[in-house]
């Protein structure tokens, strides 16, 4: 992933518990960490689910250790994901992508369909 630190892109950012929103945060690997709360893995991708680019969804891959609370689950395999997730564009390259405000808001829709219920 290469990310630039002179930019800020559009993210949706999802809290357990709480609805998802879409931010605008800086581009940068510092600020997806500080995000989740740690080190981050990718919880999913959505392989060209936009036009130029493809969605991923950030967590903290201690999550379990962590006993971060369940967020949403994954719908390929129903795998709960634990604690913030952070949703971003890239290309192809891996490079941060902003999303347009329709990404955005079809972002929040997925986002919200995959919540965990307990």
């Amino acid at each position: 992933m290469v990310i630039r630190m002179d930019k800020t892109i559009t993210a949706v950012i999802k809290l357990p518990g709480k609805p998802a929103t879409i931010e605008a945060i800086p581009d940068s690997l510092a600020e997806l960490q500080r995000l989740v709360g740690g080190y981050i893995e990718i919880a999913m991708k959505a392989a060209e689910f936009y036009m130029g680019g493809t969605l991923v969804v950030y967590c903290n891959e201690d999550g379990q250790a962590m006993d971060l609370p369940p967020n949403i689950h994954r719908p390929t395999d129903g795998h709960v994901i634990l604690g913030t997730v952070v949703a971003v564009k890239v290309d192809r390259g891996g490079e941060s992508l902003t999303m347009t405000q329709t990404e955005a808001e079809a972002t929040l829709r997925l986002i919200g369909d995959m919540l965990w219920a307990a």
